[in-house]
């Protein structure tokens, strides 16, 4: 994919990056924080690329997600938290 691509594997978060780079996020809110500092240091890139999602975060359980996860939660509590750009 020509751009960052959001998935579940063994209950984390991967976000793999245009350049195959993956990185990954526990599903708390620790993660959401580690996950807010990514989006503000590739904010460039985010700006720039395509933004791909996997199937696995509509069964998020099935891929190891607590109970109740949503992805969209907890991306919105994360873009909340990314840091305006000076």
């Amino acid at each position: 994919m020509n751009g960052y691509f959001f998935d579940l594997n063994k209950g984390k978060l991967r976000v793999t990056a245009p350049d195959d780079t993956v990185t990954t996020f526990d599903l708390t809110k620790a993660g959401e924080s580690k996950l807010a500092t990514y989006v503000g240091e590739h904010r460039k890139g985010f700006n720039s690329s395509r933004v791909g999602v996997s199937s696995s975060l509509d069964f998020p359980e099935e891929y190891g997600a607590p109970e109740g996860f949503e992805f969209s939660s907890y991306l919105d509590r994360a873009l909340a938290q990314v840091p305006a750009e000076v």
